[in-house]
Formats: structure tokens, sequence, C-alpha cells
């Protein structure tokens, strides 16, 4: 075989694939239209709408108007044509009201109407949209990220007085071994040909702000926060907002764990994480009361430890942790053994 020819065959197979899929997604319609009657050539008419036209705000009012027909329509061609509008608007910067941005509870939908909820000048619909969302939604994090980012004083305060700080520690046989934090959710995809796929992805800063981003053609997959991770965004948003210069190590900080084999400094590595972190929350309170986001007198709150040991049950019962007080340590529920079925 002729070795050298190599990466001229996988250049190939990878473009052949990308011109497979490019027309596998090709739009159907030769002059798709906006003002059509069916969902599938209003979506590809908002694709096809050219970015780089003079006439911005023509297009942005003949969206509109596509808007107002289609976000009534429930139905899943319907949601995806609804999808590609807001998708379109949010393209060009524009500026919708409220009611343009109440969408059903679709998770491609939600995220859209975020981007654009994002565009409004005014910080109340913000706010009124973040309360409404639950901690378990990642479009709570993005809005909760953008009040930050604005300085937003009512969800500054509000923020600080529903911090429950907390350290957690996990004891683990590698570093490798850490609690699962993320899951995903995958959306289904239209047929092909059809319909064009929406695309909603999420991407941090180097802040470790989130933000929506979008790019098509492709899958679509949003993903869904833990307890944990909302509990991480939180102090993210409260660490920018004190001006601390790093939010994700500061973050780090109040997740630390300990090795197996470094057991014997269990308690040491626990206090000295737990006066660290102490450190960080009176030092975050300090910064609120001198910009009278709190009163004066509004002390940090407690915080709290929790410690998962993450080890084998045989290494749990073989070296068990030391007892401290006031510190609970959990474990992982046990793993069910599969079940053998009758044939």
């Amino acid at each position: 075989m002729n070795w050298s020819a190599l990466p001229l065959i996988l250049f190939s197979a990878v473009s052949l694939t990308a011109q497979r899929r490019q027309r596998e997604w090709e739009c159907p319609y030769a002059d798709p239209k906006l003002t059509a009657m069916e969902a599938e050539e209003v979506a590809w008419a908002a694709c096809e709408l050219p970015l780089a036209a003079a006439d911005r705000n023509g297009q942005i009012a003949d969206l509109r108007r596509a808007l107002r027909t289609w976000r009534q329509d429930d139905s899943p061609t319907g949601r995806i044509a609804h999808g590609h509008l807001l998708r379109a608007l949010a393209q060009r910067d524009a500026v919708l009201s409220p009611e343009e941005l109440t969408v059903p509870d679709d998770p491609a939908l939600r995220a859209v109407a975020t981007m654009l909820l994002l565009e409004l000048p005014d910080d109340g619909p913000l706010f009124f949209a973040f309360r409404q969302r639950q901690a378990t939604e990642v479009e709570w994090e993005v809005l909760g990220g953008a009040l930050a980012l604005r300085r937003h004083v009512p969800f500054a305060a509000e923020l600080f007085t529903a911090w429950q700080p907390c350290l957690r520690l996990e004891v683990v046989r590698s570093s490798n071994q850490r609690s699962t934090e993320v899951r995903s959710v995958a959306l289904p995809r239209p047929e092909p040909g059809r319909m064009p796929p929406l695309r909603v992805g999420w991407a941090r800063d180097d802040r470790g702000i989130l933000a929506p981003e979008f790019g098509w053609p492709g899958s679509t997959s949003v993903a869904c926060l833990t307890e944990r991770d909302s509990g991480r965004a939180r102090l993210r948003w409260l660490a920018y907002l004190a001006g601390e210069p790093d939010p994700r190590t500061f973050v780090a900080g109040f997740d630390t764990i300990l090795l197996e084999r470094d057991q014997a400094d269990y308690r040491g590595r626990l206090a000295r994480a737990r006066e660290r972190s102490e450190k960080c929350v009176e030092r975050i309170a300090m910064v609120f009361r001198e910009r009278h986001w709190i009163p004066p007198t509004r002390k940090a709150p407690a915080l709290t430890v929790e410690v998962l040991d993450l080890r084998s049950p045989d290494a749990r019962n073989a070296s068990p942790l030391p007892a401290i007080e006031g510190i609970t340590v959990t474990m992982p529920p046990p793993v069910a053994s599969p079940t053998k079925t009758e044939r």
C-alpha cells in the first residue's frame, strides 16, 4: 500500500461526508417566502435570508410579521418555523417585546428566546424571566449570568440573601474519579430534506459565564443542570459581582478532592479547605456591604461542609474516615446487580 497517499484518501473521505451532509440539508425551495402557508417553506426562508442585506430593518419587520403568525402554531413543524424565525431575528440583534419572546415549553425555542431576551436594554424583563425559570434549567444560568454582568442590584441582593455557601470534599481513588455534574438531553432531529435543523449550544467564556451560541446545520443538545451546578453558578456570579479576578478559580476553591492514598491528611486537608472557603465567603460579604447591596449589619452566611466518600465499599470498610463533629460523610447509593432473566 502507498502510505504517502493516506492523507489524501482521508481528506477525500471527509470532503465527501461533508458534501453528503450539505446535500442532505439543501433547501428544496428555489425562492422560499416568509409569507408562505407551509411551515417548512417559512423555516427555509428564515434560514436563507441574507445577513449582509442593506435593508436589515426591513428584514426584521418581515420576520416579526411572520413571527406573529407562527408563534401561534404549536405543531412540531410550526415550532421549528417559530424557532428559525427567532433565530434569524437574533442574528440581526433585533429587540423584541416580552410578548414576542413568550414561547412554548420547548428547549430549543426557550434557548433562542433567551438569546433575544439578552438584547433588551432594560434589566427588568431579564430579572422577571430569571425568577420564572427553575434552577435546573440552563436558561436560568444564562439569565443569571447576564444579570451578574450587568451588575443588577436587586439580583445581587437577592442572590446574597439566598446564598448557602457549601464546601464539598470528595474522597476518591484517583483524580479522574469525580461525581457526575451535567446531563445532556438530545432533541429529536427533523426529517432530512424537509426542515432545516435548529442547533442550539452553550458555551462559557473565560469567566465561566454561560451564554447561548448557535450553529447550523447539526443536531441539538441542551444541558440540564443539577443542584450542584446551580450552586456553583450562584457562587460564580457572586465572585464576579465582588470583583474577583478569576471567578472560575474562586469557585474551584469550594470543591476539593482527597486521594485515597492521602487519607492520613483527611483532617488537615478539610481544615485548610474550610478556613480558605470561610475567608472567601467573608470577602464576598465585605464587598457587598461596601457597595451597599446588602445592609451594613448583614453578616456572612455560615459555611456548610459536605464530604462524599467515593471509594469502593471494601476500601471504606477497611479504612473508614475518622469522625469529625458536625461533618456528615455521605456515600453513593449501591448499584443494584443485574438479575438474570429466564429464557
